[in-house]
């Protein structure tokens, strides 16, 4: 007995063909995926060189940023001498310019004389603060 489903009566059809699209995943002749297993040694390998790589990346980075900061230490310590140096040429002003001889030209520029006479107050200790 012929099912109802499978069986018209009336002219047969023709089966058509349908062609799959190229797909570089399915093995066309058994409908399988494909694999993209790599033998364990190549994957050893693989994931060694990387390692590898990184670890040198790395060391790379790390000697360059050394180096850049042991300029920047250098420039810092040039700057540092430049401004203890500037440091004790003011330090140098400073004590000339408070110094007694120093003092006594300012003020006889300025037309004050030395006193002749020098007179002492006396003031009691109960109005001492």
């Amino acid at each position: 007995m012929v099912s109802s489903r499978s069986y018209r009566p009336g002219k047969p059809k023709r089966l058509r063909r349908t062609r799959r699209r190229a797909d570089p995943w399915r093995n066309t002749r058994r409908g399988r995926r494909f694999s993209l297993a790599l033998p364990p040694d190549l994957v050893a390998l693989v994931i060694a060189g990387l390692v590898i790589g990184g670890l040198l990346f790395v060391y790379i980075r790390q000697g360059t940023l050394l180096r850049t900061l042991t300029a920047e230490r250098e420039t810092a310590r040039e700057e540092l001498t430049e401004r203890e140096e500037i440091n004790r040429v003011l330090e140098i002003a400073i004590d000339q310019g408070f110094s007694l001889q120093q003092l006594s030209w300012k003020a006889g520029k300025l037309g004050m004389v030395v006193p002749e006479k020098v007179y002492h107050v006396y003031v009691p200790a109960s109005v001492r603060p």
